[in-house]
């Protein structure tokens, strides 16, 4: 009988599990996605601007840039990844 005056706070403890759970996913994934957002608003800027440049050497720096970004599949650290982009764009381009 002490078993099933138990249940609803046995039932409120685990929704509250789930729900703190969720609300943890979600918050990484918002962060995940503006950190990607960012990133990509800054290539996508100075890609046009390279292009408009007209320079052939910049723009060969620029694809060697590229290449070398710090992308490793879905293990990647976009943090990583933002922080060598502005370091690459401040410092050559």
């Amino acid at each position: 009988m002490k078993f099933f005056k138990r249940i609803p706070f046995i039932c409120l403890a685990l929704i509250w599990s789930f729900t703190c759970f969720y609300a943890g996913s979600f918050s990484t994934y918002v962060h995940q996605n503006l950190c990607y957002s960012e990133t990509l608003s800054i290539l996508g800027e100075n890609s046009v601007k390279i292009s408009n440049s007209g320079e052939p050497i910049i723009f060969i720096k620029w694809a060697k840039f590229i290449n070398d970004l710090p992308i490793a599949g879905y293990e990647s650290n976009c943090a990583e990844i933002l922080e060598y982009v502005k370091q690459g764009v401040k410092n050559e381009f």
